[in-house]
Formats: structure tokens, sequence, C-alpha cells
């Protein structure tokens, strides 16, 4: 005779007897908060700039041709938003 597993049984139980929650909902009607909200979730622009800086560019070592696209990449995006930005030296290693 065989086994039932009472694992199936038991995850069942759990997620119809587990109470709703509350992470994605607001608990406040302040008009700060829901615009942060907004901004963070819905007009989210990490996806994207992780995608450029991850897949297309790849990794930056010091002195690497993919850091210095990085860096120009950065500047010409800055500049897009109005945001000023430079390239700075920080010296040499031994």
């Amino acid at each position: 005779m065989r086994m039932l597993r009472p694992f199936p049984l038991l995850a069942v139980i759990v997620l119809t007897l587990a109470p709703p929650t509350h992470a994605q909902t607001f608990t406040t009607d302040d008009p700060v908060i829901r615009a942060m909200w907004r901004v963070g979730v819905e007009e989210s622009k990490t996806e994207e700039l992780a995608h450029v800086l991850m897949d297309r560019i790849g990794p930056r070592l010091a002195g690497s041709t993919n850091l210095d696209q990085a860096q120009d990449w950065l500047l010409e995006t800055y500049g897009a938003w109005g945001v000023a930005a430079r390239r700075e030296q920080v010296g040499e290693w031994m």
C-alpha cells in the first residue's frame, strides 16, 4: 500500500489559511508616501539602467575600455537628465 506524503496537503492548508499580506497596499493616505511609491515603482528606471551597465557594457575594471564606455555613457545619460557631471582623475596605482 502506497502512503500519501503530507507535504502537498500541508501546503494547501497553509496557503488557504494564511492571512492576507498588506505589503503591497497603502496603510496611509499621505500624498507624499503615495508620490514616493508611484515614482519608485511605476516610474523606476533601475531595470533599464542596470541592463545597459551589466548586459551591454559589462565588467568595469579600473583602466579597462569598459570602464571608459561606462563613464561616457553615464556622462551622456546625466547630461540628458540635466545633471551636471564630470570625469574626475583619482590617481595612479603603484
